[in-house]
C-alpha cells in the first residue's frame, strides 16, 4: 500500500513584502496570540508576510499553524525561499494597494 505524505498548510506558503507601518496611523485589531500573522521585519519600513492561495483566496499564515506543521519561523522562511527559488518568473509584478 502507498502512504502518500500529509500536506501541511505551510508547505504552500508563498512570501511576499509589504510596508510596514511603524508610526500607527491605521486601525488596530487585537488577536490573540495564535491567531496573529506571522510577520518577518525585512526593513525599517518593509515587513515580508506569508500567505497560502487557497484558490479562491489567500490566507495569511498564522502563529498557530507553525506548531501545528512542526515547524519555526525560519523553516517557514527557508521553506517559502525554496518555493520561490522554483517557482520564480522573469517578470515581476508589483501591485499597490489602494487608499
Amino acid at each position: 500500500m502507498f502512504w502518500r505524505k500529509k500536506k501541511k498548510f505551510t508547505d504552500q506558503a508563498i512570501a511576499y513584502i509589504k510596508a510596514s507601518n511603524p508610526e500607527g496611523g491605521g486601525r488596530v485589531i487585537e488577536l490573540p496570540p495564535e491567531a496573529t500573522p506571522v510577520v518577518r521585519r525585512y526593513s525599517d519600513d518593509l515587513c515580508i508576510c506569508y500567505t497560502v492561495d487557497c484558490d479562491k483566496h489567500y490566507e495569511y499564515v498564522q502563529e498557530c499553524h507553525l506548531p501545528l506543521d512542526g515547524i519555526d519561523r525560519d523553516e517557514l522562511h527557508s521553506l517559502c525561499e525554496t518555493i520561490f527559488q522554483k517557482t520564480r518568473t522573469a517578470t515581476l509584478y508589483v501591485v499597490r494597494s489602494r487608499r
